[in-house]
């Protein structure tokens, strides 16, 4: 699921929107394109995978991947770009991890709190949102499947009906 933010606007034709970001922060050194993605070791698809036993890999790899596919299209465009990739276990990649140091910090300064109840508030929240997004999967898996659309065949005609 795709957030709708284009974080580098509207594409030259007007049609598409970029979108290598699921927020877009500005702060002291310019705007920043962040893309969240949450991975999940226990799929079935990642079973075989050897980054899928190794806590926090998969998070890892998913920012690198990110890193690859958005980092120079968003400095072309004069924006920062960094991955915030966790996995439904509780791993964050590094990047992931500064990111939230330093909001705990701006809320810490902003509001007067101490920098560790900052921090375990982002903590928490990140936590409830990966939690809302597994259950929102496992519902989405439990409904029953959509009904097909063939026609079912037709009753065979009675003796004497002349159709």
């Amino acid at each position: 699921m795709n957030a709708k933010v284009s974080c580098l606007g509207p594409s030259t034709n007007g049609i598409t929107q970029f979108k290598p970001a699921d927020l877009l922060l500005s702060g002291k050194h310019g705007q920043e394109c962040v893309d969240v993605t949450i991975t999940s070791p226990l799929s079935q698809a990642k079973e075989d995978m050897p980054a899928g036993s190794v806590p926090g890999c998969l998070a890892m790899q998913a920012a690198s991947n990110k890193c690859d596919k958005y980092t120079a299209l968003c400095e072309s465009y004069g924006k920062a770009f960094t991955p915030f990739s966790v996995d439904v276990c509780g791993m964050a990649d590094p990047q992931a991890s500064k990111l939230l140091q330093r909001i705990a910090s701006r809320l810490a300064a902003r509001d007067g709190e101490s920098y560790s109840r900052c921090i375990t508030m982002c903590r928490r929240r990140i936590s409830l949102a990966v939690q809302q997004a597994v259950a929102q999967q496992r519902v989405y898996l439990l409904l029953p499947p959509p009904p097909t659309t063939t026609q079912p065949p037709k009753p065979a005609a009675a003796e004497g009906d002349p159709s």
